[in-house]
């Protein structure tokens, strides 16, 4: 049954066993789960190994493992699941120079981003890679994204 939760409200029923899992899509560590097992909730993840190959189909679903070391407290092993790429989008219509520009600070920035006193923050922007910031299929990349990832390139 889907119960549409919160993740603190989500959180809580687990601890009350009202509900059995939960569906999370968000960075790693997630302050309100560190939270959760701080107060003693126990929690495991769930390995999804062999599902993966299926929902892969998809171009905007890739894989990664979850480290045991992503929360202290936390069960289990580490677990293999799911990751959906975040993506900057822009008007279609935005003029090629101010989108490259956009692209252009986004990476100027992100080694302050990486070293941010939130770690939410900081540990989303030690993601963020001009390696694999190209690749956005099915979506179009921007032609001024494009100009700057083939200016770093050269």
């Amino acid at each position: 049954m889907y119960l549409p939760l919160s993740l603190n409200d989500s959180l809580t029923a687990l601890k009350d066993n009202r509900i059995d899992g939960v569906l999370l899509s968000g960075g790693l560590p997630t302050p309100a789960i560190t939270e959760a097992l701080t107060q003693g909730v126990k929690l495991t993840m769930v390995n999804l190994k062999s599902l993966v190959n299926d929902a892969r189909g998809s171009s905007f679903y890739d894989t990664a493992t979850v480290p045991t070391t992503a929360y202290k407290g936390m069960a289990g092993t580490p677990a293999i699941t799911l990751v959906v790429h975040n993506l900057l989008m822009v008007r279609e219509d935005m003029p090629a120079d101010e989108a490259e520009a956009l692209v252009r600070t986004l990476f100027d920035v992100q080694p302050t981003l990486a070293r941010d006193g939130n770690a939410v923050v900081a540990n989303a922007a030690q993601l963020i890679d001009v390696r694999s910031a190209i690749e956005t299929a099915p979506i179009e990349l921007h032609a001024g994204a494009l100009t700057y990832y083939k200016a770093v390139k050269e």
